[in-house]
């Protein structure tokens, strides 16, 4: 595979080199729920918080449970420790909830280990931080055949804008609007979705926090819409999200991918009327890379497809088709948020953005803007028609090529495959070939200097 860093290898699973991923935050703070379930069984000193219809069964199964209700921070069922399926249920909360990594006001939790399976059911929430599902604590979550949906609703009064333990808000950094997670996995869980439907307002339809080293979450043949202002998925430090033949689309953002993390695309179609990726991360140590791999996935943005900010990070594309109509596929500039500018390393020998295309054509442009850090593009049985600036690192293998239709900027080791329109001129700096002028066989020209 061209480009395969030798480091990360694209990694999905647990990240060997998450020595720097913090401790979690995420702390469950309820003390009761509608129906509270421990080891399987109904734990009757908590449950009971609200009236509820259904029935549990001996073994941990909770069948034809009904909720509706509007009592702020009521989780509706709360699974800790234990195996448990909850089957052809329906759940209606309103009113908001708390901070989610309290975990306070979600339809269904799942804590400390609990193995959930959550079948043919319907979630809907308004209200603040009113997450349809959370998965924490070493719990393992899967979800089949079920619809979530979440709109957010009004703050609570006095809230006090908080970015970390105390949030109910996407931290202002980032752009977003909203207030509510559809699903959030912390804290060493996994979570899994399977031919479901799920839908956010605002704010995310499927997110990772708060890792504590490790959170795996996957969605497959899965249909994931984000109305407003908000993202599809959000892969966090030590955080690893795989979507596998998902419809997906945003009012915003695809993804957001921070720090030592990844995000895999299989056989994904969207389309997004923001950004397609924003990549940015508080890396301190050059360790730290985040991977992102999206493979045979038909991707439509109004703006960049990818926005790199100050990160360290390692994108591989095979076989996509990229559509941004603004005109701009790549954009590497520095960070406008002061607290991941401070923390992250600043040295000539950071990693940088390592972009490899194969097997695919681009149209548009690729804006490397980033003064601190380099940017490296490789194409491998792969073409683009567009304009390159900021001096990027350009291997074209493999009958690759390049067609510049506006003035270009990069570094170079030979010449082979790269052409530009009449009128354009390539400015490129290379330490083995000599400097001078080439014409280009499209009427443009080639300008050489060290």
């Amino acid at each position: 595979m061209p480009n395969l860093n030798e480091k990360t290898e694209f990694i999905c699973g647990r990240n060997p080199l998450a020595e720097n991923n913090r401790p979690s935050f995420a702390k469950a703070e309820q003390t009761a729920a509608a129906l509270w379930l421990k080891d399987g069984s109904v734990d009757e000193e908590k449950s009971g918080a609200a009236s509820c219809s259904g029935t549990v069964t001996d073994s941990g199964c909770v069948l034809n449970y009904q909720l509706e209700s509007d009592t702020p921070e009521l989780n509706a069922i709360v699974v800790e420790g234990g195996v448990s399926v909850i089957q052809n249920s329906e759940i209606r909360l309103s009113g908001p909830g708390c901070s989610d990594f309290t975990c306070k006001g979600a339809a269904v939790l799942a804590e400390s280990g609990a193995k959930v399976d959550l079948r043919g059911s319907e979630i809907v929430t308004n209200g603040a931080t009113r997450s349809a599902t959370i998965a924490t604590t070493g719990a393992t979550l899967k979800v089949f055949h079920s619809k979530l949906a979440t709109y957010g609703g009004p703050l609570p009064e006095g809230y006090v804008p908080v970015i970390g333990p105390g949030m109910m808000e996407p931290p202002a950094p980032l752009g977003l609007g909203g207030n509510c997670r559809t699903h959030l996995s912390m804290d060493n869980s996994e979570s899994y979705f399977y031919d479901c439907d799920i839908y956010a307002e605002a704010w995310a339809a499927l997110s990772t926090d708060s890792s504590g080293g490790y959170v795996y979450l996957e969605a497959n043949d899965s249909t994931i819409n984000v109305g407003g202002n908000g993202y599809v998925v959000y892969a966090d430090n030590g955080c690893h999200v795989v979507l596998n033949r998902c419809g997906i689309s945003s009012g915003n953002v695809f993804g957001i991918q921070d720090g030592n993390s990844s995000i895999w695309f299989r056989d994904v179609k969207g389309a997004c009327k923001g950004y397609g990726f924003l990549v940015h991360g508080g890396m301190t140590d050059l360790k730290d890379i985040g991977t992102i791999r999206l493979q045979n996935s038909d991707l439509l943005s109004a703006g960049p497809m990818f926005r790199c900010k100050s990160t360290n990070v390692d994108v591989y594309l095979k076989n996509c088709r990229i559509t941004c109509t603004k005109g701009t596929i790549l954009e590497t500039l520095l960070t406008d948020d002061e607290f991941y500018y401070k923390t992250r390393s600043h040295t000539p020998d950071d990693y940088g953005v390592q972009f490899t295309f194969e097997e695919m054509e681009l149209f548009g442009d690729l804006k490397c803007e980033d003064p601190e850090r380099k940017t490296c593009l490789n194409f491998a049985d792969a073409s683009i028609t567009g304009g390159i600036t900021g001096y990027p690192v350009l291997s074209l293998t493999d009958g690759s090529s390049w067609v510049a239709t506006k003035d270009s900027e990069v570094m170079v080791c030979d010449t082979a495959g790269i052409d530009a329109a009449v009128g354009v001129t390539i400015r490129a700096k290379s330490s083995n070939l000599p400097a001078g002028e080439i014409a280009l066989p499209s009427g443009g020209k080639l300008v050489l200097s060290e």
